[in-house]
């Protein structure tokens, strides 16, 4: 899940190291902030599947910015 958040593509491993750790951090601050805040667990579950519906969803942008990198390189 980490992964996806810091912008992996589902498809294949396109991204780099960075992107991983800052989502790695990302999920662990909701997860902590969460807990703190005294939120129900319920609705911080919620709120960290909204987070990931989200880095799904622009999943698509990030595997269009990757084939046009990689287009780019090849020129």
């Amino acid at each position: 899940m980490c992964v996806v958040i810091g912008g992996v593509l589902l498809t294949g491993g396109f991204r780099s190291i960075i992107g991983v750790i800052l989502g790695t951090i990302t999920f662990s601050i909701v997860n902590q902030g969460i807990y703190f805040t005294g939120f129900d667990a319920n609705l911080g579950s919620v709120f960290i599947g909204a987070l990931l519906l989200i880095a799904v969803l622009t999943n698509d942008t990030f595997r269009q910015m990757a084939l046009s990198y990689s287009t780019k390189k090849k020129s």
